[in-house]
């Protein structure tokens, strides 16, 4: 596939999309997709405008749209992934361009390292068929960005000084030094090497799997078989036309496979006006923020406002009984974002920590931390707004101070009082249950590794050696699993998927 450096998609360089699409496809195993919220924090870009890259690259035929996942495992949202074509986009490359003579020189070179390789035997690979696809077939072309290769693979015969052909995979990983790599990749290094060999650092070289070509639909031409007959496979099978034919239509009753799949999927849902509406509004407020503080692409802030306004549009047009103002307020306001990710977030705290929080700095901090946001907030407006006000410096000076001194109360408490490492937070349940038995005077069939974990680290000592008794520590860890069992019991009543909150509030 040809790049072009020059070209921009929705605003951005088109290298910096390829790359961003190439990381996300790259982390997609289960092919489920991404989220353009996703997208967004990965560009550090709103999610309306990695919406509007993802659409820019589906009406090209790059990605396409992915039903919603699992809700348990993933979020909610607008879900795209690569289309069979997309692959060439992620693996094109930017390169100064070459002419004709140079691709063929490149091909010579390519299918005389293909004979090197059938010839060693050592290699767990052997080179049945290469196949050159894309625009170097084009006779009437003058340049060219790269040369798209489509090899087909088989396995060798594993020799008999190796148990299977994974052992001989990974014994040639670590013939060739490679021994800091994962298990994972040492079961593949047969293929890997192979690869690697064909390609010869070339970045010219553009290396695709058959399956891969079958499933876009790509016009190919064969530049080699390897000899008939000359190298037996793993399966038995030999070199030649017949394990060419063999792969060809494994690759096109996959291609097929994959199709009906994606055919037959979950439909794709479409979200409800609310949920656009607060993407849009979120994404607006990110872009005019981005556009004060950096040089940021107008378009996108252009598009934002303009998707902003038709997402009121259509909300108001479903007659939905929540007013606008209301979600436009729970969607900007700091305090409520914050209030709502703690409630997400939030767990259980156990009381004396509660108590210690007071003291040793951490509400100091979380108080300067909202205060430093508003604070920025109000110098950005009067910026704006061309005002003057000389409280606000103050104000914002005072809440960095104010943190500062809350970072020397918490140095200051620690030096005072210490930090336990082990906490009781850290015991395993057997380790509680063995504490709950010594404190309610059951000496017998105590758990012998449970009692270690909880001696050595200071929750229970021996008493006239003969039998166990809680020291503070101890008292304190029950106390705590007290509290943290109420909590959980009353999360349970209220729903196993719903959230306490603030235990503060809820008693616990």
């Amino acid at each position: 596939m040809n790049l072009d450096r020059t070209v921009q998609v929705a605003g951005l360089p088109i290298k910096t999309v390829r790359d961003a699409i190439r990381e996300m496809s790259r982390h997609d195993g289960n092919d489920y997709g991404w989220s353009v919220e996703r997208l967004g924090d990965h560009l550090k870009i709103s999610a309306t405008h990695a919406e509007w890259i993802c659409d820019t690259l589906q009406q090209q035929g790059i990605l396409e749209r992915a039903p919603q996942p699992d809700g348990r495992w993933h979020s909610p949202g607008m879900y795209y992934r690569l289309s069979p074509a997309g692959t060439r986009f992620t693996n094109a490359s930017m390169l100064k361009r070459i002419d004709r003579a140079r691709v063929d020189r490149l091909l010579a070179d390519l299918l005389e390292r293909v004979k090197e390789i059938n010839a060693n035997d050592d290699l767990c690979y052997f080179v049945n068929e290469i196949r050159l696809f894309g625009s170097a077939l084009d006779k009437k072309g003058v340049s060219f960005s790269d040369v798209d290769i489509c090899y087909v693979l088989e396995r060798r015969k594993t020799p008999s000084q190796y148990n299977d052909w994974t052992d001989w995979s990974i014994a040639r990983a670590e013939q060739g030094h490679r021994q800091s790599m994962q298990y994972f990749e040492m079961l593949n290094y047969g293929e890997t090497e192979v690869k690697r060999l064909l390609k010869s650092r070339s970045p010219y070289i553009s290396l695709h799997d058959l399956n891969d070509v079958m499933a876009i639909g790509a016009e190919s031409v064969r530049l080699y078989v390897a000899p008939e007959g000359g190298i037996e496979a793993q399966n038995g099978s030999m070199s030649g036309e017949a394990l060419s034919q063999a792969a060809m239509n494994a690759a096109v009753k996959n291609a097929a496979t994959r199709d009906t799949g994606k055919s037959t999927s979950t439909a794709i849902t479409a979200e409800t006006p609310r949920i656009r509406l607060v993407r849009a509004i979120k994404s607006l407020a990110f872009d005019m923020l981005r556009a004060i503080d950096e040089t940021v692409p107008l378009e996108a802030l252009e598009r934002s406002i303009v998707v902003a306004h038709e997402s009121i549009e259509v909300y108001r047009r479903e007659g939905e009984m929540e007013r606008v103002e209301d979600i436009l307020r729970k969607a900007l306001s700091i305090e409520i974002i914050e209030q709502e990710k703690a409630a997400k977030t939030g767990g259980f705290i156990f009381s004396e920590d509660r108590e210690r929080w007071a003291h040793d700095g951490t509400n100091g901090k979380l108080a300067a931390k909202c205060g430093m946001k508003h604070a920025v907030i109000e110098q950005l407006k009067c910026t704006i707004a061309d005002r003057r006000d000389s409280d606000l410096n103050n104000g914002m000076i005072g809440q960095f101070e104010a943190y500062r001194r809350a970072e020397y109360d918490s140095w200051k408490y620690r030096q005072e009082h210490g930090y336990d490492w082990y906490g009781p937070e850290r015991l395993s349940d057997r380790a509680v249950v063995t504490l709950r038995r010594i404190a309610n005077g059951i000496v017998e069939k105590l758990d012998k590794q449970a009692l270690k974990t909880l001696s050595e680290n200071g929750f229970i000592k021996l008493f006239r050696k003969i039998k166990w008794r809680l020291t503070a520590k101890g008292e304190r860890a029950i106390k705590y699993h007290d509290e943290r069992d109420a909590w959980l019991k009353k999360k349970n009543e209220i729903g196993g998927d719903s959230e306490l909150g603030d235990p503060a509030t809820t008693g616990f």
